[in-house]
C-alpha cells in the first residue's frame, strides 16, 4: 500500500445534507407522507440500527433523498467528539432518509463502496475527523473536512480484494462477539434455574438489603489529577472502563500512579469486592458492577467514579452478587435511585439500599463453580476476539495508514 496513489476523497464522492424538520411535526408511525428518518444515535460501531425511528412529513421538503446501497451515513454535528464523524454504511437501498445532524457520503466513481466503508471505520479517519471537527460547544463536520481527506486508492480490483479481506475478519469478529454474548446468557440462565426469578422469589429465599451482606461500609474511590499518573507508579488504578460491562474487573494494563501507604490501605481492592459505576455520561452505565478477581495484584486501587462494596464472604459470594446485579430486578432499583444532571450519578446508599434475595452459601458455591467453568471458556473466546481485533487493526494500518 505504500506504493499506492493517494487521492483527494472529494473527487470521488458526493456529500448530501440531512433533512431539517420540526420535531413537533414528527410522528412515531409511517403513512403516505411521513417517512422514516435515521438520526445520529442510529449510527453504531456495528453498523446502522433502526431503533427509535421517527417519521417526518416529506411533502414540503426540497431535494428529499432516500438512502442508497453503499451510502456512508455520517454524524455531522454533535456535542460529543466521540460521536461526530462516526459513520456506518447502508448495505441496501432503503425508503429512509437521514436527519439534519447527519450527512451521506455517496461514492460516484472509481471507488469500491465496501472499501470506502472500511476507510470510514479506520482509526486514521476517526483521528483526523475528531481533530478537524472540534468546536467550543458543538463539534461540526463541514463538507471540506471530508472532501480534503487524502485516501489511498489502488485499482478497483485491488480495492475489492482489500474489502473482502477486511469483511472476512470483521465477520469473524462479530461471530466471536456473539459467542461471548451466548456465554453471558448461559450464566444468567443457570442463575435463574438454580435460584429462581429474583422478583418472584419462588424458592422463598431471605430478602435483605445489599448493605446487610457487606463486611464494611461502601466507599468511593481514589482521586488524582491526570497529570499525576505515570508509567513508573508504585500502584495501579481501576477506572470505570475497567468495571462496566464485565463480570470480572479488568486488571490488565491499568494506569499507574505513586501513592502513599495510607492510600494503599484505604483504596486497595481484593477478592470479595464488588465495584459499581458511581457516575457516567451514559445513563445505561450507572450502577453496573463487576467483581474483583482472585488474582488481582497487590496495590491495585479503585478510582473515585467507582463505589466499592466489600462482601461478607461467610454469607454471600461475589459470583452470585455480580450476576444478580445484572438482572432487571436490580437494574430497575438502580435506575430509580440514579440522578441525572450533567452526568448520571448514584450514591452509596442508592447502591447498598437495593433489595436482594440470599440463597444458602452452599448453593452459591455450586453456582460459583459453574461460573468458573463458563469463565474458562469465556477467557478462550476473549483471547480469540482480541487476536482478531488486533489483526483487523494491523490490516487497517497497512491499508489506510
Amino acid at each position: 500500500m505504500s506504493k499506492c496513489k493517494t487521492v483527494r476523497l472529494g473527487d470521488y464522492i458526493e456529500q448530501i445534507r440531512g433533512v431539517s424538520y420540526k420535531p413537533e411535526n414528527a410522528t412515531d408511525y409511517e403513512d403516505e407522507t411521513h417517512k422514516p428518518i435515521l438520526r445520529a444515535h442510529n449510527i453504531q460501531d456495528s453498523g446502522l440500527n433502526y431503533n427509535n425511528l421517527i417519521y417526518v412529513d416529506t411533502k414540503n421538503i426540497k431535494n428529499f433523498q432516500y438512502i442508497k446501497k453503499g451510502d456512508i451515513v455520517v454524524c455531522a454535528s454533535s456535542g460529543s467528539k466521540d460521536l461526530v464523524g462516526k459513520a456506518a454504511q447502508a448495505g441496501k437501498d432503503m425508503k429512509m432518509a437521514f436527519g439534519a445532524f447527519c450527512k451521506v457520503v455517496r461514492p460516484k466513481k472509481a471507488i469500491e463502496y465496501t472499501y470506502l466503508k472500511h476507510y470510514f471505520s479506520s482509526p486514521f479517519y476517526r483521528h483526523i475527523i475528531s481533530e478537524l471537527s472540534s468546536g467550543a460547544n458543538i463539534n461540526n463536520l463541514r463538507n471540506e473536512h471530508i472532501d480534503d481527506l487524502q485516501i489511498p486508492l489502488p485499482p478497483l480490483p485491488v480495492q475489492k480484494k482489500i474489502a473482502d479481506v477486511l469483511d472476512h475478519v470483521s465477520m469473524l469478529i462479530e461471530k466471536r462477539k456473539e459467542q461471548v454474548k451466548k456465554l453471558d446468557l448461559l450464566v444468567k440462565a443457570q442463575f435463574v434455574e438454580m435460584f429462581g426469578d429474583p422478583v418472584m422469589n419462588p424458592m422463598g429465599w431471605d430478602i435483605k438489603q445489599l448493605g446487610e451482606v457487606l463486611s464494611s461500609k461502601a466507599s468511593n474511590g481514589f482521586f488524582a489529577k491526570n497529570e499525576q499518573y505515570s508509567n513508573d507508579g508504585n500502584s495501579q488504578v481501576m477506572w470505570i472502563s475497567d468495571v462496566v460491562n464485565r463480570m470480572y474487573s479488568n486488571i490488565d494494563g491499568l494506569k499507574r500512579i505513586s501513592v502513599n501507604e495510607i492510600d494503599i490501605t484505604k483504596y486497595s481492592v481484593s477478592y470479595g469486592d464488588i465495584l459499581f459505576c458511581r457516575s457516567s455520561l451514559n445513563v445505561d452505565g450507572i450502577g453496573k458492577a463487576s467483581m474483583v478477581p482472585k488474582n488481582v495484584p497487590t496495590r491495585t486501587l479503585f478510582e473515585c467514579h467507582v463505589i466499592r462494596t466489600s462482601l461478607n464472604l461467610s454469607i454471600c459470594l461475589p459470583e452470585f452478587i455480580q450476576v444478580l446485579t445484572t438482572m432487571s430486578s436490580f437494574r430497575n432499583q438502580i435506575m430509580m435511585k440514579a440522578k441525572t444532571a450533567t452526568m448520571t450519578t448514584i450514591s452509596q446508599d442508592g447502591v447498598v439500599s437495593n433489595m436482594i434475595y440470599l440463597p444458602p452459601l452452599s448453593l452459591q458455591n455450586r453456582f460459583a463453580e459453574i461460573v468458573k467453568e463458563i469463565d474458562k471458556r469465556n477467557v478462550v473466546m476473549q483471547e480469540g476476539l482480541t487476536k482478531l481485533e488486533l489483526t483487523y487493526k494491523a490490516l487497517m494500518q497497512e491499508y489506510f495508514g
